[in-house]
Formats: C-alpha cells, structure tokens, sequence
C-alpha cells in the first residue's frame, strides 16, 4: 500500500485490522515529484498487487503518478487506485465527505479485504 499525506496513517491502523495484515507493506511516500524509482522498483520486484491511497484527486494524482512510473518499469501487476471520485462532492462534514468518498476507516477496511481476496 502506497501512501501520500495524512491518510498513511490512518492506512497503517486499517492494515492492523485487516483480515490478513501479514500480507501487506505500507509505504509512506512524501513526495509526488520527484517519485521514489528506486523504491517504485523494489515494489515492482517484490509484489503482484500495489494499492495508492491519498486523500486527492484519484484522477491526475498521485495514483495516477504511481501507474505511469509503474508502467514505464514494466510492472505487470495490478494497481488499484483510492482517493477523490473526480465529480462535485457534495455538502458535510469531513467525516461526512470522507465516507461518501470511502475514504473513512470502515469502508478502507472494506476495500483493502475485497482487493486482498481478488485472485
């Protein structure tokens, strides 16, 4: 799991809950540019499945940035990609916002179970 911003630490305490916390990494990225390649490339090297959380735009951000250095690398897995739902959200609370987005812990537990169990 690939993290940028405050999120990666609600991520490391979702991983503790998850149903197999064994089988993921956290990776707490601090900068969208310049990427960490030399990481990206032990990522590569090491997993099937990659996982970006942020709490942005998950169009143009940085899951988006994480696809394109994967894919110049030749990452044959998959990358799934959590954030902002790019359309006008509506009105609340940042909780509120958060869990339409399914960026609150409940549903981030939820999604990292389903893509753990995907074959």
């Amino acid at each position: 799991m690939l993290t940028l911003g405050p999120i990666g630490q609600d991520i490391m305490e979702i991983i503790t809950q998850s149903e197999n916390p064994d089988a993921f990494a956290h990776f707490d990225f601090r900068f969208v540019k310049p990427l960490d390649l030399k990481t990206l490339k032990q990522i590569k090297n090491t997993f099937s499945k990659v996982i970006t959380v942020e709490d942005g735009c998950i169009t143009g951000g940085f899951g988006s940035a994480i696809l394109e250095a994967l894919s110049d690398l030749d990452f044959t897995g998959k990358v799934h990609r959590i954030g902002i739902r790019d359309e006008f959200p509506s009105h609340g609370t940042v909780e509120e916002l958060y869990k339409d987005q399914g960026l609150d812990k409940q549903s981030l537990l939820a999604t990292i179970n389903r893509i753990y169990d995907e074959n």
